[in-house]
Formats: structure tokens, sequence, C-alpha cells
């Protein structure tokens, strides 16, 4: 079954981008959560199928910069920097292919960012990509569907409850979070019908967030939310359909109550404050800091050591438990030089927005881009932090939500950058 999974991937994606090319990115990101939610109904053991996922992840973003005529990364300088220092480190590991293959994830997904800023130049192309987060809501649904009437997958946060995540699991979860963030966009330009699907899928995705009960997660869309509201033009639009989708979750809380309770009293505790000085993840960062920050040996503080391969090397008390917090993962394997080129990728994304921004205010009579402008600065700023916030608890080797994330923002600050006049306000029928 694994064999022929694999051929499928390869074989259909294969046909599509060599027919779209660029156009596919789309289908991309449907192509992605299909993996993972089928992975939850298929054995795997030679790893077959990470390796057809990779090969046509590697071809897409081949293709694509084919189609930019080589200038992909012309505007993501410090990406292609940084990718090429954690591509120096990996030889250097003692067991290189568990590196490598963790340094593809990275590749694969921090590289959305420039395909989006490539690709998306037009609200119309926005709209398709929101029809694609549509379709990514519907498979979390189909894998919260299944994985409960069959009882699939284990429930990594409450063991004897009876809930499962399927392949929805770990740092996973935190898909749901963007695509829910993402629902303000799909509000404001794309038509009811698109609408009154995202809600539908919406809510499942929701009550599957809240009863993982993924702390991290749960923040980062809470932080999410409040950003939006914050700084959105369109808060009581918001705030309606956000009491609408609330009424409906509370009439069906007779459903999931029971499984809720049980998940809060097996997993609630841990959101006290005091726990936080007890869990792994608090003394992973000390030990982390003490051997590479206050360590006497300047090369691993500079470079880091083993790169994205920590099992068994930091703080033996650990003994095969990988480390977990993305800033410790970073820290750790690729030193003070990697962690300030992962956060310099930040900032230049950061200022990419910002630069735009200040563009688009002073041109006065830009009043469409200014609209659109207005309508996606909240979502990118909350899915920015989000980010940010989720690498907290660790996530940066997820691939289909960091691919979610890094697309959104290359595409919001793309359709800035192009000015947004290709297509009237009143076209669009943006409300």
């Amino acid at each position: 079954m694994e064999v022929l999974f694999s051929v499928l991937i390869f074989v259909v994606p294969f046909y599509f981008i060599i027919k779209y090319k660029s156009r596919f990115i789309y289908a991309y990101l449907v192509f992605n959560i299909i993996i993972d939610v089928s992975l939850g109904f298929i054995e795997v053991e030679m790893q077959l199928v990470a390796i057809s996922r990779a090969l046509i992840s590697l071809l897409f973003i081949f293709i694509v910069y084919v189609d930019s005529k080589g200038k992909l990364f012309h505007g993501s300088f410090i990406i292609l920097v940084y990718l090429i220092y954690l591509l120096v480190l990996v030889p250097f590991s003692s067991n290189i292919l568990v590196s490598f293959s963790s340094y593809l994830k990275v590749v694969l997904t921090i590289s959305m960012f420039p395909l989006g800023l490539f690709y998306f130049d037009s609200i119309i192309k926005l709209r398709k990509l929101n029809v694609a987060v549509i379709w990514v809501m519907f498979f979390i649904f189909v894998n919260f569907l299944f994985a409960n009437v069959f009882g699939i997958g284990s429930n990594p946060y409450g063991g004897g409850i009876e809930f499962y995540v399927g392949n929805i699991k770990l740092s996973a979860i935190n898909t749901p979070v963007y695509a829910l963030l993402i629902l303000t966009s799909i509000f404001q330009v794309n038509g009811k019908n698109h609408k009154k699907w995202s809600v539908i899928f919406a809510i499942p995705s929701l009550i599957f967030l809240i009863l993982s009960l993924k702390r991290i997660s749960l923040v980062a869309l809470a932080f999410g939310i409040l950003i939006i509201l914050f700084y959105s033009r369109h808060k009581s639009k918001y705030i309606k359909w956000a009491l609408i989708i609330f009424v409906i979750i509370i009439s069906l809380s007779p459903f999931y109550i029971d499984i809720l309770e049980q998940q809060i009293e097996a997993r609630g505790q841990r959101l006290n404050i005091e726990i936080i000085e007890k869990e792994s993840r608090y003394f992973e960062t000390l030990n982390v800091i003490e051997e590479i920050i206050y360590g006497r040996d300047i090369k691993k503080t500079l470079f880091g050591k083993e790169i994205f391969n920590s099992v068994g090397f930091y703080a033996s008390r650990f003994s095969n438990r990988p480390l977990h917090v993305d800033y410790n993962i970073l820290l750790y394997g690729t030193g003070t030089i990697g962690v300030f080129l992962y956060l310099l990728v930040y900032l230049t994304i950061f200022f990419q927005f910002r630069k735009i921004k200040n563009r688009l205010l002073k041109n006065v009579s830009n009043y469409q881009g200014k609209e659109i402008y207005y309508i996606l600065m909240p979502l990118f700023y909350a899915i920015f932090w989000g980010t940010l916030i989720i690498s907290i608890s660790g996530g940066m080797l997820g691939i289909t939500h960091r691919t979610l994330s890094f697309l959104y923002m290359g595409a919001i600050i793309g359709i800035l950058k192009s000015g947004s006049a290709k297509v009237s306000l009143s076209r669009l029928k943006l409300k």
C-alpha cells in the first residue's frame, strides 16, 4: 500500500506540475494536507512517501524558479544565504541522513515565501489561494471525522481518552490555526458560496483544535485574532462572524463536551504557570544555553553542534528525546550565527511589508491599493507573529502549516507590491 501511494503522489502531481507550472501553487497546499491526512490511514515503514513528497516539492520549486527566469530569490536574498549556511553545516553532523532530511523540510517550507512573493500579484489569485485553504479545512474535517469514527491515530495529549487525531498531530495541529485566521481574508475577498463553505469546514477545524488542547496552537490563534481585531477596519463584520461560529460551536457542545472535560482533566493542569518549570522544554532550554552560550568552545557557540540531530547529544538526562523548541534546535544545531540568520529572515519579511506599506500610504492616488492593504495588513501580522509564537513549542520541521504560513505572507506582500490596482474592488465586490 505504501509503495502504491508513493507512486501515486509522485506521478499525479508530476503531471500537473509539468502542465500548469507555477499555477500548481494552489494544488500544492492541498497536495500537502492530503499526504498528512492519508498517512494516518497507511502504515509507513520505508519512508517512500516522504521521498516522493520531497521530490515533487523540489520539482515544483525548481519549475517556479525557471518561470521567474532565475529571479525567485532576488527579493529574498537573506533566505538563500540562510539555506546555504544550513547546508554547509549538514556534512558535519554525525548522522548526515537525519540532518539532511530535516534540512530539506526547512528548504521546502521557507522557500514558499519567495514563491508567494513572485507568483501573487492580484486579488484574483488570492481568491484562488483562499479556495485552496478551504480545501485544506475540508481535509482537516475529513481527518477529524474518519479518525474518530474508526479510532485511527492516538491522542498525543490524553492517553486513554476516546479522541483521535489521525495524522494531524503534534506540529501538524498548527495547520488549522493559520487556516482559521485566513477566514478573515475569505470573508473580505471571496464570494458568498466560498464564505459559506469556509464556515462549514472552519467549525470542525476549530473544534478539533480545541479538543486537541495543544496550548501553543490555541495561544497563537487567540493572539492572532486579537491582532486582527486590533488592526482591522472591519471589526464589526469579524465580530459578527465570530459570534455566529461561537453560537454554532456551543450548540454542538453536547457532542463533544464529555471528551473536552476528559482532555482538560488529563492535560488542563499543565496550563498552570508553576508547571512550566517542571517541563522538559524548560530544562532543554537551560541545558542548550549552558552548553552553547556559556560553554568554552567558541566554535560550538558560533556554529552549533549536530544540526537537526539532537537525539542523544544534549544533556544525557534526556536520553533519546529530541529538542522540541525551534529556537533551541537552531541554537544547538546552528549556533548563534544560525539563530541570527533565522531571525534576520523574519526581520527581512517584516521590513519588506513595512516598505510596501510606506509606499502605498504615500501614494495619494492609489485608493484601491490602500483599501486592499487595510484588508490584508491585520492578517499578515497575525500570521507573522503566530509563526514566531508557535516556534516556542516547536514546529519548524512541520511541512503543511509552515508551507501555508510562509506562502500566504509572501502572497500578501506580492499583491501589495504589485499595487493591486489590476483588479477593480467593485468588480470583486469587496465589502
